[in-house]
């Protein structure tokens, strides 16, 4: 069973490290500020009704929810201003 898990890490750190490479993705430390770390970016885009676009809202920076399945709609705990997009040309705006 070990010898499973290690593979697994394995291939997800290479992922990431390709991600690295092949975008503008940058990975950081689990114990990163995350207040330090959205105040530092000029957008915030994330996984619709996870944390980091919601404090990047909260924080006056503009935020996107990226929802590519186009499933998602927006709900009660999150403001109608805050843009749920699936469209990738809304995150060169």
């Amino acid at each position: 069973k070990k010898k499973l898990e290690l593979d697994y890490l394995n291939e997800y750190f290479s992922s990431i490290e390709s991600l690295e490479k092949k975008y503008n993705f940058i990975s950081v430390c689990p114990e990163s500020n995350i207040i330090d770390l959205i105040n530092s970016c000029d957008l915030t885009i994330s996984i619709p009704y996870t944390s980091p676009t919601n404090i990047a809202y909260t924080l006056g920076k503009k935020s996107i929810f990226y929802d590519p399945t186009g499933r998602l709609v927006g709900t009660k705990f999150h403001p109608k201003d805050l843009e749920i997009t699936r469209s990738k040309e809304a995150k060169k705006q």
